[in-house]
């Protein structure tokens, strides 16, 4: 399952990319070695939350993306979970959709 993930970790400006179950769990990742499996999963979680709001009010979001201090969140939901993809605010969202 990882194999999947790569051509996305791949895009110049991925730090790291991971698919995480509604719960917040993380399933699989390829996020390096300082990014904290309990980070990854309270970021997927609250992901989830922000999701299920919107779905309650009948609206299927195709995906997320925010921005901070120096990077970037692009969240896609899909039955089930979320896959995240983290990294520089640079990260070229039509090379992900490629991807």
């Amino acid at each position: 399952m990882k194999a999947l993930l790569q051509p996305l970790h791949s895009v110049v400006g991925v730090d790291g990319v991971f698919v995480c179950d509604r719960d917040g769990k993380v399933l699989v990742s390829t996020c390096p070695d300082n990014f904290k499996q309990e980070d990854l999963a309270k970021i997927g979680y609250a992901f989830s939350l922000g999701l299920s709001a919107v779905e309650v009010h009948q609206k299927k979001a195709q995906s997320i993306y925010g921005t901070f201090e120096n990077g970037r969140v692009i969240v896609r939901p899909f039955d089930g979970g979320l896959i995240v993809v983290l990294g520089a605010r640079s990260i070229k969202q039509l090379l992900l959709k490629v991807a």
